[in-house]
């Protein structure tokens, strides 16, 4: 409902009014349309990506990965797809993660994707109480964030889970923790 607000630009106010918020989801059944509009984007960017070329789409990969490094956000040009398609297309961003992964890689890029959000499913099930406490936190952090990585960009995912690496790391330094 929130995003509703960003992309129309409605006044904010009503949007914390319970009563107005209780009314608008009653309305639409308890229904968003973030996943469908995820999708329409999706197929945006899947569909770009037929009239890019090679070059292009790798230039595109490479700057992301340079942008959303560990370095910060300073460095690169990437330009967000769902920027580049909605110059051509009308959605309203967001966008699967495969569909990320294909305009990069194409079909590879789909099945890289997939094992890698296949290992990370697999190390979920398989947590248990005698799991390392990192384990424990990269599966909070992944299943919370799921619906943020899955349906609007895939940075929240790996980025996301760095971050998680260096914290964990940093707080579990002896040379900080001794007295």
């Amino acid at each position: 409902l929130y995003g509703d607000n960003l992309v129309y630009k409605s006044n904010t106010h009503k949007y914390t009014d319970l009563s107005y918020v209780t009314n608008l989801l009653s309305r639409r059944k308890f229904a968003l349309d973030t996943s469908y509009s995820a999708y329409w984007t999706g197929m945006t960017i899947i569909d770009y990506s037929h009239s890019s070329s090679i070059t292009e789409r790798i230039t595109n990969f490479s700057d992301y990965i340079i942008k959303y490094s560990v370095l910060g956000t300073i460095a690169g040009d990437y330009t967000k797809l769902p920027t580049i398609t909605h110059q051509h297309y009308v959605h309203y961003y967001g966008g699967y993660i495969n569909s990320y992964f294909y305009y990069w890689l194409g079909y590879g890029g789909i099945v890289l994707i997939g094992l890698y959000l296949g290992v990370m499913n697999k190390n979920l099930l398989l947590l248990n109480k005698h799991s390392s406490d990192f384990k424990k936190i990269v599966a909070i952090y992944y299943v919370s964030t799921l619906p943020r990585w899955y349906m609007y960009e895939p940075t929240a995912l790996f980025r996301g889970i760095i971050f998680v690496f260096i914290c964990y790391v940093i707080v579990n330094l002896d040379l900080f923790w001794k007295k």
